[in-house]
């Protein structure tokens, strides 16, 4: 049985499908619709979740597995009861119909992260009110965090970030009593998202690992890792790559992360963008191995950290770089632990 896993996004799929976190249920992706289907990985009994209108960016489950939730760029949010595929609640943005093509920038993206005992649902960038903008002068937009309650549906609160930057990652730390944001700079939120006792650090951050621990600077030179406790730099390397860092993706375990470099050239008179990974170590700060080159950005780790999945659809070890598999470009894995994964098929 799969652990809890993440399932990356392809030039097809910009959404995250993932697994339970008992390996029983998961999301069955589709390109073409803003219809959901949860299957029982044991009887492959389907049920369909409905409430949004268009396909959705961010799915996720709740840590009991009891609970999905998902969000789109039109700016709605749903969650739903994972066994009986009943609507819990929806909200919408009141910015709705900002619908946007091509790969998103973070501020139309709704982040969505849920707290530890599954209790609450933190979402980002959604607004409820309808702003008042003069049409000569936009003031400078800044990210939402709303948390709610998943029993009731109720909305608990409500936070703007410090800075003009939207949200893009959450994280829940100090044993679930601290919401922390990544809105450019990392500000933690004591719950129930208590503004008056937020604190903040003023750095423009591009990336945090997924326990909150680790963050990145968005720097296209160098590769720059934070211990977010001690705000002390702990890796500062230029590397020996061609053409400027991309993204950093942090490996669940924190003992490596990867970076994903871009190089453009011309195909055909037309731009392409061409990606190369490189696996790092951590706290080391030592290149472990390097991908090859893909026109792909496709890049996840399985929930251990043990591998990786890289732009060019190869599953290697990530201590060695060992190949474990090539993928087809109409197949789908999703990563559980040990390099295991469960295989999808798109249909042609």
């Amino acid at each position: 049985m799969l652990a809890s896993i993440l399932i990356f996004s392809v030039p097809i799929f910009t959404a995250a499908f993932p697994i339970s976190p008992d390996g029983s249920k998961f999301i069955a992706p589709d390109e073409s619709s803003a219809v959901l289907r949860v299957i029982d990985a044991r009887s492959g009994k389907k049920r369909e979740l409905r409430g949004l209108k268009l396909r959705p960016s961010v799915v996720r489950f709740s840590p009991s597995g009891a609970m999905v939730a998902a969000s789109n760029t039109l700016g709605e949010v749903c969650l739903w009861d994972a066994n009986s595929a009943k609507l819990v609640f929806k909200a919408t943005d009141a910015d709705s119909g900002r619908v946007l093509i091509g790969s998103p920038p973070p501020r139309f993206e709704i982040p969505l992260h849920f707290s530890p005992d599954s209790g609450s649902l933190a979402v980002g960038n959604l607004r409820l009110t309808p702003r008042t903008q003069s049409d000569i002068e936009t003031p400078p937009d800044k990210g939402v965090v709303s948390l709610w309650d998943t029993k009731t549906g109720r909305r608990m609160a409500e936070v703007r970030t410090a800075n003009a930057w939207p949200v893009t990652q959450f994280s829940f730390v100090n044993r679930g009593r601290t919401l922390r944001v990544l809105s450019s700079l990392i500000t933690d939120f004591d719950l129930p998202l208590v503004e008056s006792r937020r604190k903040e650090w003023a750095w423009q951050f591009y990336a945090m690992s997924s326990d909150g621990s680790l963050a990145s600077d968005a720097t296209p030179d160098w590769i720059t890792v934070w211990d977010v406790a001690s705000r002390k730099e702990t890796v500062r390397a230029r590397g020996t790559g061609d053409g400027p860092i991309d993204r950093p993706v942090f490996a669940p375990d924190n003992r490596s992360f990867a970076i994903l470099r871009n190089r453009i050239d011309s195909v055909k008179g037309s731009d392409v963008t061409f990606t190369t990974a490189e696996l790092w170590s951590y706290p080391a700060g030592k290149l472990m191995w390097t991908a090859p080159e893909s026109r792909s950005k496709t890049l996840v780790f399985s929930p251990d950290g043990s591998a990786v999945l890289l732009p060019n659809r190869q599953l290697r070890k990530v201590a060695s770089g060992e190949l474990i598999r090539t993928f087809k470009s109409n197949e789908l894995p999703m990563l559980g632990k040990g390099g295991r994964w469960l295989l999808l098929r798109r249909p042609r």
